[in-house]
C-alpha cells in the first residue's frame, strides 16, 4: 500500500499560506503537519473514514477556532478524496 502523503503535504502547502506544517526549524513538521501526517495515514487505512467530520479535543487542540478547523479538514478531506 503507498500512501500518497508526500503528494498531499505539498499541495497543502503550496496552495495554503494559513497553515504552518513545518516547524521553526523549517525541517521537521508542526504539530498541525503532524497530523496532517496522521490523517492521510488513517484515511488511507480506512477509507470509510469522514475526516472533515472528526470531533474532539484531539483534534481541536490544534486549532484557534472552529472555523479553521473545519476548513483545515475539509481541505485534506478534498485532497485526499482527488487523488
Amino acid at each position: 500500500m503507498l500512501i500518497p502523503l508526500g503528494r498531499v503535504w505539498r499541495r497543502l502547502h503550496e496552495n495554503q499560506d494559513d497553515f504552518e506544517l513545518y516547524s521553526s526549524d523549517d525541517f521537521h513538521p508542526s504539530n498541525l503537519g503532524s497530523l496532517l501526517e496522521a490523517l492521510v495515514i488513517l484515511k488511507s487505512i480506512k477509507p470509510e473514514v469522514e475526516i472533515q467530520n472528526l470531533q474532539g479535543q484531539s483534534i481541536d487542540q490544534f486549532f484557534d477556532n472552529e472555523a479553521d478547523k473545519n476548513t483545515f479538514l475539509s481541505i485534506v478531506a478534498s485532497y485526499i478524496n482527488e487523488l
